[in-house]
């Protein structure tokens, strides 16, 4: 109840910018960044001519099943990002808002309606944390929140390489196109491309005002910042109260993911670090535990009084100590 207390008490608003284009794009129905035409599809009519032809039949049935079953992608993609769009216009209107959160899948994640941090490219694309934080240059002296703008732009296209010096360079050789694309969207369709078109906008509007202003820029762009698998629920909520006491705003915390400020992306990631380390050690002390009960089913009892007495030494930082024969702790 406190995490999620915590979580429901963080202020979100509509990006505007974002959402005139997105409005924009629709309205002028480009079709483009995965949204769909709105323009129905219909097949052609039977000739009455070829009624009497079963091949030219069979080839009009068939064309007849590939249109229906493209209309009802396309009818199906419209009836998604119609309420989407209109969500957020009403939402626009207010400064700020929150979204409460529900547990799922040992996490805390966002009910949304309409859009939220968590859901698909457009709608967590239109949102953004009410209250920016400013960026400051470098980890040792500021909080690098320029970097973790760039890592979020490199993932939205795909590049999720472990170095992120590599991913930062790649933004940064390309800033004249990102430059262009901030100052036209629809004419410059390059982002349109990307893995996750509509946040890779985001973040290319983010990334340029962080250009023209420098450091001290408020950046109110959500960064999607990873945690890797099956952590246990307990270690979740855990993470949230440390990004609580740490003052790291999180948008929903999954397992796996959240979203944050790009001011706080090295603080979020050594708390990810500490919930990876906590996660192997609880493992480990499931399989300890594991493998001490199958010794006391299965082993006279001085095996199973040499293991505790390995597991106790080595709690006391005796991690030379050998271990007993016939263990099982060796993969440990």
């Amino acid at each position: 109840m406190e995490a999620a207390n915590y979580l429901q008490a963080i202020p979100w608003r509509v990006n505007q910018r974002l959402l005139e284009v997105a409005l924009e794009a629709w309205h002028r129905d480009l079709a483009i960044a995965a949204l769909p035409s709105q323009v129905s599809l219909r097949s052609t009519v039977l000739p009455l001519d070829a009624a009497a032809d079963p091949q030219a039949v069979i080839g009009w049935y068939q064309q007849a099943v590939h249109v229906a079953a493209n209309e009802y992608s396309r009818s199906s993609a419209v009836r998604l990002v119609e309420p989407v769009l209109a969500a957020a216009e009403q939402y626009a209107g207010f400064e700020r808002f929150y979204f409460p959160q529900a547990l799922k899948g040992g996490g805390l994640i966002p009910v949304a309606g309409g859009f939220g941090p968590d859901d698909l490219d457009l709608p967590r694309a239109l949102i953004e944390f009410a209250d920016g934080q400013a960026v400051t240059q470098g980890r040792s002296g500021g909080n690098g929140g320029d970097g973790w703008i760039a890592i979020q732009l490199s993932a939205c296209f795909g590049i999720k390489t472990k170095d992120h010096d590599a991913r930062i360079a790649w933004v940064f050789d390309r800033e004249e196109q990102f430059r262009r694309t901030a100052s036209n969207p629809l004419a410059n369709l390059e982002w349109t491309h990307a893995e996750r078109p509509w946040s890779a906008l985001a973040a290319i509007f983010d990334f340029v005002a962080f250009l023209e202003e420098g450091y001290g820029y408020v950046s109110r762009l959500p960064i999607s910042a990873s945690g890797g698998r099956n952590f246990r629920p307990e270690l979740v909520y855990t993470a949230v109260r440390t990004a609580r006491d740490s003052d790291v705003a999180i948008g929903g915390l999954v397992p796996d993911a959240c979203v944050i400020h790009a001011a706080n992306g090295w603080r979020i990631q050594a708390i990810y670090d500490d919930m990876r380390a906590a996660s192997q050690e609880m493992t480990k002390a499931t399989l300890v535990l594991a493998n001490l009960l199958h010794l006391q089913q299965t082993q006279p009892e001085h095996v199973l009084l040499a293991e505790l007495d390995y597991w106790h030494r080595r709690s006391r930082g005796e991690f030379d100590t050998a271990k007993p024969i016939g263990s099982a702790s060796a993969a440990l």
